[in-house]
This record gives C-alpha cells, sequence and structure tokens, in this order.
C-alpha cells in the first residue's frame, strides 16, 4: 500500500454482489426523474462506519496495523436490508441522498465503535446507509418532479436484503470508481 499524496480515507463495509445490483438497479429507476446530481457508481457502494478524513501516508500506513490487531473479532453484520430513501441537508435540495438501511441488531453501530476504540478515535457513527447521489447546484426538480417528491415516493420502499462482503480501508480519489481499497479485512460471519 504506497499512497503518494493526501488523502480523505474511510473504514467501510462493502457490499455483495446481489445488493449493489439491486441498489443499481433502484439508482437507475431514480436517475429517470431527471434531476441533477452526481450519481454514485455501484462500484463504490458502501456503509461508511469510521471517517477518518484526510491523512499523510505515515498515518495511512498505520492504520492496518491497529486493525489487524482487532479483525480477528470482528463479525459481519448480518439482517441488514435497504428500507427506503433518506436524505441529509434538507429534502428540498439535499446535500446527500441514500438508501436507509434496517439493522435491527445495532450490530454496524457496534463494529463502528470497536473500530474507533481501536485507533483511539471518537465514534462519530450515523445510522447505516448508503449513499446513492449528491445532488448538484441547480434546478431543484425535473421531468419526475422535485427531490421532495422523490424522497416521498421512496422514503419507505424495501429493496431486499444488504449483505456484507468484507471490512476496507478506502481512499477517495480521481476516477471512476471514486474510492479505492487499500487494505480489506474479512469479517467472521
Amino acid at each position: 500500500m504506497k499512497i503518494t499524496t493526501d488523502a480523505n480515507c474511510f473504514l467501510a463495509l462493502r457490499l455483495e454482489s446481489g445488493a449493489i445490483d439491486r441498489l443499481a438497479a433502484v439508482s437507475e429507476r431514480l436517475q429517470a426523474w431527471g434531476l441533477s446530481a452526481a450519481w454514485t457508481n455501484p462500484a463504490d457502494f458502501h456503509v461508511t462506519l469510521q471517517f477518518l478524513g484526510k491523512l499523510s501516508v505515515d498515518e495511512v500506513e498505520l492504520i492496518p496495523e491497529a486493525i489487524d490487531l482487532v479483525a480477528s473479532h470482528l463479525r459481519r453484520p448480518t439482517g441488514l436490508r435497504f428500507a427506503g430513501l433518506g436524505a441529509t441537508g434538507g429534502r428540498d435540495h439535499p446535500r446527500a441522498v441514500f438508501a436507509a438501511l434496517s439493522d435491527p441488531s445495532g450490530a454496524c453501530a457496534g463494529l463502528a465503535a470497536d473500530l474507533a476504540e481501536s485507533l483511539g478515535e471518537d465514534a462519530t457513527f450515523k445510522p447505516p446507509h448508503v449513499t446513492i447521489c449528491r445532488p448538484l447546484d441547480g434546478p431543484a426538480s425535473g421531468p419526475g418532479g422535485t427531490w421532495t417528491d422523490l424522497l416521498a415516493a421512496h422514503g419507505e420502499a424495501n429493496w431486499g436484503p444488504c449483505a456484507i462482503t468484507h471490512l476496507a480501508l478506502c481512499r477517495s480519489g480521481p476516477g471512476t470508481p471514486r474510492y479505492r481499497e487499500l487494505k480489506r479485512w474479512d469479517l467472521a460471519g
């Protein structure tokens, strides 16, 4: 793992292919509303557990050592289900639109807390979700309606289970897909 520049990094749960395919199909239907947004490439779908921010090369290289110490005890969250759309930043013109995840056992929050503790970080976990798009500045409506209409129409949708494959240390960067895995850990399941 050699990084040559500072980059935003995060720890994430990666989705299995069936969950990615279902969410990609949902994303295509939502894009048909014609709302102006930067749509997430399906290869980038993930559940962020711990946002680490902009890290130096040295900091990025230390993170796997800390995670390796606890990785064998980390368990894969099970029973996750896609549970409709949500948004951050308001319903009229949101900053991000996401597929919410139902996590009845709280496994994602527990995993995030364990990871934060192993890194000596504060746990800043938000309810589990997968970002679908980031609305762009400009008109808040399209041929299919407004952002408010889209969120209301899909707020309670059930798109099935969301199985997880592994934990990954990722960094953002240019290109497609936008996120690059620097290290991955299989989770006991």
